[in-house]
C-alpha cells in the first residue's frame, strides 16, 4: 500500500510539473505603443499601455522589460511611471491552479523558477482566500510560498476569508 502512495504521489508531482512547463513554453504575447530593442543586451522595452500574456498569466503596466538570452526569456518587469498607478498580474484558474491576482508599482517575473517579486504598494490575493499586502511580496509558485515585508508603517496586512464568508 505503502508503494501505491508513493507512485501516486511521484504522479501528482509529475503531472504539475508537466502543467507549469506547458505553460511556460507558451508563446509570449506583448502589446504595447512603443517596442525598443536592444539586440546586444538582450532587452526588450515595450512602453505605453503595455499587456503581456503567456497562456494563463497576465500582466498590464505602462512599461515592461523582457530580458532574454538566446535560448529563452528570462526575467520580465513591468512597472508603472506614475506614483497614481499601480502594474497588475493575473493567473487564470485552471485544473491544477488557483486564480491569483497580485499589483505594484513594479512587478518582477523570473520566468524559469516561476517566482514573482511585488516590489512598492505590493499586494497578492490567492483564489479569493487570502490577501497580503506589504512594501514588498514575494510569491514562489512553484513552492507554493509568500513572503511579505513591510513599509513604512512598518507592518504587513493578511486578510484570510473563511468559507461561505463576503468582503
Amino acid at each position: 500500500m505503502r508503494l501505491f502512495h508513493r507512485l501516486l504521489a511521484c504522479a501528482a508531482l509529475l503531472l504539475a510539473s508537466v502543467v507549469l512547463a506547458s505553460e511556460n513554453a507558451q508563446p509570449i504575447q506583448v502589446e504595447a505603443d512603443r517596442l525598443t530593442v536592444e539586440e546586444s543586451s538582450g532587452v526588450s522595452v515595450y512602453s505605453g499601455n503595455v499587456r503581456v500574456s503567456q497562456g494563463p498569466l497576465k500582466l498590464i503596466a505602462d512599461e515592461v522589460r523582457i530580458y532574454s538570452t538566446e535560448d529563452a526569456v528570462t526575467r520580465i518587469v513591468a512597472s508603472v511611471l506614475t506614483e497614481d498607478r499601480l502594474a497588475r498580474y493575473e493567473q487564470l484558474p485552471g485544473e491544477d491552479r488557483m486564480h491569483v491576482e497580485g499589483e505594484a508599482r513594479e512587478i518582477v517575473y523570473h520566468l524559469q523558477e516561476e517566482r514573482l517579486e511585488f516590489n512598492g504598494s505590493a499586494m497578492l490575493s490567492q483564489a479569493d482566500e487570502t490577501t497580503v499586502s506589504g512594501e514588498r511580496v514575494e510569491y514562489d509558485a512553484a513552492a507554493g510560498r509568500v513572503n511579505a515585508t513591510s513599509g513604512a508603517d512598518g507592518r504587513v496586512k493578511t486578510t484570510i476569508r473563511q468559507a461561505g464568508q463576503e468582503d
